[in-house]
């Protein structure tokens, strides 16, 4: 997939670890996001790999089907909403332009 900022900027989103993509957990879908992996942790019947394939695939579809975009060159971001139509927020100045990069780079 990608789009075009208002500034021209194209935003692709095609692999993984992208700096200027994230994904948006509502506050009111925290609890049930943690207790569902506490659910597929407390599975015995599941390997490790299964367990941890289960907690991304369907927890990230379930719960953080939203995903948020920073323009590289603009700061602009793009939020999808619930039906995948993404909305646009300029931010003040001065821009920051590295707000979805990772919180820790450990």
């Amino acid at each position: 997939m990608h789009f075009y900022c208002t500034c021209g900027t194209c935003i692709h989103d095609i692999t993984d670890n992208i700096p200027h993509k994230a994904y948006l957990l509502s506050d009111e879908d925290e609890d049930r996001y943690c207790e569902a992996i506490e659910a597929v942790m407390r599975d015995e019947s599941l390997t490790m790999d299964e367990r941890v394939n289960r907690i991304v695939i369907s927890l990230q579809t379930r719960y953080l089907s939203r995903s948020i975009y920073q323009c590289p060159d603009c700061g602009k971001l793009f939020v999808d909403d619930n039906n995948y139509k993404l909305h646009s927020f300029v931010p003040e100045e001065p821009v920051d332009k590295h707000l979805l990069t990772a919180a820790r780079e450990d």
